[in-house]
Order: C-alpha cells, then sequence, then structure tokens
C-alpha cells in the first residue's frame, strides 16, 4: 500500500511541478496523507522504529517490514516535501531514515554473505528468513543508491549509511 502512495506521490510531484496546477498539490497532500495520520499504514518494529509498510498487517507492533516498499514510500515522501515544505512530512523523514539506521543491518542474510533480505518476518512472525530474490536484491541496491544521493546534502552520516548497505549487498553479485 505504501509502496503505491510513495511512487504516485513521486509521480503526482513531477505533474505539479510542470503544471503548477493547485488541484495537483491538493492531490499530493490526499496521497501522502494516509502515511502520517493512519496507523494502518505503519508497524513499530521492537515497539519504537517506525515502519511504513507495504503490507499493512492487523497490529501496529507485527509488522512484516518489507525493505523496498519502506524506501519506495521515503523516496515519495522526499519528493513531496521537496515542493510541500510540511514540518510532519520532514518528521515523518527524519523517523523514517532514523529507523532505517537501526534497522538495516537486520536485512543482511544470516547465512549468504552480503545477500538482503526481503522483510524481516523471520524476526515479527518467527518464519524462515525471506532472501530477496535476485530481482529484488538489486531493487534493494538501487533504492539505497538513490537515498545515498538524496541523502548527501542533507544527512551525510545517513547517506553513508545507505552508500555501505548498497555496496555491501553489490559485493554479493560482483
Amino acid at each position: 500500500l505504501n509502496f503505491i502512495i510513495g511512487q504516485i506521490s513521486s509521480l503526482l510531484v513531477r505533474l505539479y511541478s510542470q503544471t503548477k496546477n493547485p488541484e495537483h498539490l491538493s492531490a499530493i497532500r490526499r496521497a501522502v496523507q494516509p502515511l502520517w495520520s493512519s496507523n494502518i499504514t505503519r508497524a513499530y518494529f521492537n515497539q519504537k522504529h517506525l515502519w511504513l509498510e507495504e503490507y499493512p498487517l492487523n497490529s501496529s507492533t507485527k509488522g512484516l517490514f518489507v525493505l523496498n516498499g519502506c524506501l519506495y514510500t521515503l523516496i515519495g515522501l522526499i519528493d513531496v516535501y521537496t515542493i510541500d515544505p510540511q514540518i510532519y512530512l520532514l518528521e515523518l523523514i527524519n523517523q523514517i531514515s532514523n529507523s532505517l539506521e537501526h534497522m538495516l543491518p537486520l536485512y543482511q542474510h544470516p547465512q549468504i554473505s552480503n545477500w538482503s533480505l526481503y522483510d524481516l518476518s523471520h524476526l515479527t512472525l518467527r518464519t524462515q528468513p525471506n532472501t530477496a530474490s535476485y530481482a529484488y536484491h538489486l531493487v534493494h541496491i538501487t533504492l539505497l543508491q538513490c537515498l545515498s544521493q538524496i541523502f548527501q546534502k542533507i544527512n551525510p552520516s545517513i547517506a553513508n549509511l545507505f552508500d555501505s548497505y548498497a555496496q555491501r549487498f553489490q559485493s554479493a553479485i560482483n
């Protein structure tokens, strides 16, 4: 769900940037509203790290914590913030960045060196580790590289974190 909201938001930002139509800005605000106002789209890892769920579950404490879904959503939020700098958007971006800072190490596969996990269901639902497919592993690398570039100017420490995981995951396929 959030993955779609992030992508739609990015598309609407580009449309608004071209047209400056206030209806497009209004559509952007409506699109991202569930991300900051609804517990349906959120989960909390260890009851403290906010995550925007791609597949919301009934409980805010038992999420899947899908990596690419949250990364796509974060990019969408950043895109929206560039044209509509609202404090609640910045707070949400900072909360997700903080969560990623603490949670990215958990996405390293426990048995396959430098390979990513699709989600954290092995920790939250006590299942087997959900190994990212080759395609999703590449998506993780690309999204982390993208976020590293975005954060270079606003938070170099987070940018370096994203870059280090992109390189680490990349090393598994080189």
